[in-house]
């Protein structure tokens, strides 16, 4: 697996959708944050970032709306220790008329460090039927203006090459 080169400074410049000071029942049996507490803290970056882009859960309950994770790959590059604490950054790399393909970072304040990469591909879902729908037009269109500001970045998204919207 070839080892993702990262700049923090850049990484720093995306919206930060989520931050937390990792506590002590987050740790595992090594001393650093179990693996299970990545997809939590990814989780409330998407919930942070679905709040930019016009999808919060109150706004989509009226709806009858919500969204699904389809797919996703987490690369761990870093641990994360008790009483650090970590940022998520988003950086949205593609998206169609349903979904859309986001990638997230963990980046550790303390150590000045990316600890982990989170790339998913969301869903939006009309509850009633349960099956996925078009994006609501403020949504699609706050993801247009995401998408043609993080395609204008001079480095390239460390993606998986699996994963697309």
């Amino acid at each position: 697996m070839p080892r993702i080169e990262l700049n923090v400074a850049q990484v720093a410049t995306l919206p930060c959708t989520h931050s937390e000071t990792i506590p002590v029942s987050y740790l595992d049996e090594m001393g650093h944050m179990n693996v299970r507490w990545y997809t939590h803290l990814f989780s409330s970056g998407s919930t942070g970032f679905m709040q930019l882009i016009d999808l919060g859960w109150e706004k989509i309950a009226k709806q009858h709306g919500g969204t699904f994770i389809l797919e996703s790959h987490t690369r761990f590059l870093s641990e994360v220790r008790v009483g650090q604490t970590v940022h998520m950054h988003a950086r949205l790399i593609g998206r169609s008329t349903k979904r859309y393909h986001l990638l997230q970072f963990m980046v550790n304040e303390d150590k000045q460090d990316i600890s982990a990469v989170n790339e998913a591909v969301v869903a939006h879902i009309d509850l009633r039927m349960r099956r996925q729908a078009s994006m609501p037009v403020d949504a699609s269109r706050k993801l247009d203006e995401f998408l043609a500001e993080h395609q204008k970045l001079n480095w390239d998204p460390p993606v998986c090459g699996v994963i697309k919207a």
